[in-house]
């Protein structure tokens, strides 16, 4: 699994169109502490046929609109283009147990 910086629809379209399963983290980086960062990167290394794509809320305004996110984190799990679940109010462990999900394996 890779994790990856987006900023803009375009570029999120471009992992859309070539990965089945995509994850969109959007955040703030003062609700994110560099550990939570590398937790997510060490979630990564385990789920290969998973891309993570983080989005910097205060850098995406755009894409708060959207993908009509109310509150922060919010991951949200996109497969086959399809979003299967939403999580406002994500932490680390939401995104590890979903991860883990077999629905979404």
């Amino acid at each position: 699994m890779s994790v990856i910086m987006v900023t803009t629809q375009e570029h999120i379209n471009q992992f859309l169109s070539k990965n089945d399963k995509i994850v969109l983290d959007f955040f703030v980086w003062w609700k994110c502490p560099i550990q939570t960062i590398n937790t997510i990167k060490q979630l990564a290394s385990s789920h290969e046929d998973v891309i993570i794509l983080l989005i910097n809320s205060e850098e995406s305004f755009d894409l708060l609109q959207t993908f009509s996110i109310s509150s922060l984190p919010t991951i949200i799990f996109i497969h086959r283009g399809v979003e299967e679940k939403r999580i406002n109010d994500a932490s680390i462990d939401d995104l590890s147990n979903l991860l883990s999900n077999e629905c979404f394996c």
